[in-house]
């Protein structure tokens, strides 16, 4: 295997007969070129990097993935900062920080003259050795999503034993169920923008039926979203006609944004819990 390449491995008994669900594959591949994509762009790179799928190896489930660039050096320092491959480094890339970090809550960071920043658990006083870019990457919680796509989510999906990276027929990365689990839930998650704020609307659009959905304007937001009306009482009153509406009327309303993910896409889910005072606008 060349240095620019490494292999993904799946083994239990939903790859025993060295074939995989088509969706897990295709969410695998899809975050790999997310994950690659994304670390060439936070460490600043200008280089292309292309992924190409190069076989699909017997013995379990396996993919041998190639990157490829213009300077090779380029493909093998995204390995080594992923952590599982590529160009020699002590750090152990971000894999190798993630997995070191695991459940360790209490860190402390010392930087040596090097430039290099030593880990130190507050607790067991255990160090490890790695970069501020590394820590960094580490965080960034795009990174993490990806890598939890690739690694952990399979787990859930499928009857698996073991997921590996090898490279140059060396294993780099392996997790088994056990590990995956040991893992704190949020860890390898990714944050999304959730929040349930009291924020002044502006009405453009009213819906009458139960839960139905209003089309409102943030204020200080660009554009205008679609909410779901959840507050009875105030849509009674609407019913009684004890409220009513004119052009741009504006509301003073508890708003929940909940966001859920698909694979790469985002959905934005806005509703309003209570309407705490509405009135209407003198210029509208």
């Amino acid at each position: 295997m060349l240095p620019n390449h490494f292999e993904l491995h799946y083994e239990g008994k939903s790859t025993e007969n060295h074939s995989m669900d088509i969706s897990v594959t295709k969410d695998i591949l899809s975050a790999l070129e997310t994950l690659i994509s994304t670390i060439n762009k936070r460490t600043g790179s200008e280089e292309e990097i292309n992924l190409e799928v190069q076989a699909f190896k017997e013995g379990s489930f396996g993919i041998e993935i190639a990157l490829l660039a213009d300077n090779a050096l380029s493909s093998l320092e995204i390995l080594s900062t992923i952590g599982i491959g590529g160009l020699a480094a002590a750090h152990g890339g971000v894999l190798g920080y993630l997995d070191w970090k695991r459940n360790r809550e209490n860190v402390d960071f010392i930087k040596n003259e090097d430039g290099s920043i030593e880990v130190v658990d507050s607790v067991s006083g255990e160090t490890t050795r790695t970069t501020a870019e590394i820590i960094k990457l580490s965080s960034d919680s795009r990174i993490k999503a990806q890598l939890n796509r690739i690694l952990v989510e399979p787990f859930r999906k499928l009857d698996l034993n073991k997921v590996s990276i090898t490279n140059q027929d060396i294993t780099k990365v392996s997790f088994t169920r056990d590990k995956v689990e040991s893992y704190s839930s949020e860890f390898f998650t990714e944050q999304l923008d959730n929040w349930t704020e009291d924020l002044t609307v502006t009405v453009h659009h009213v819906s009458l039926v139960p839960e139905g959905k209003w089309r409102i304007h943030i204020q200080g937001y660009q554009n205008a979203i679609t909410a779901i009306m959840l507050d009875e009482d105030f849509m009674n009153k609407i019913t009684d006609g004890k409220v009513t509406f004119k052009a741009k009327d504006r509301m003073i309303v508890t708003l929940e944004k909940q966001v859920t993910r698909k694979g790469e896409r985002k959905k934005n889910t806005y509703s309003i819990h209570e309407v705490k005072k509405h009135w209407h606008d003198e210029k509208g």
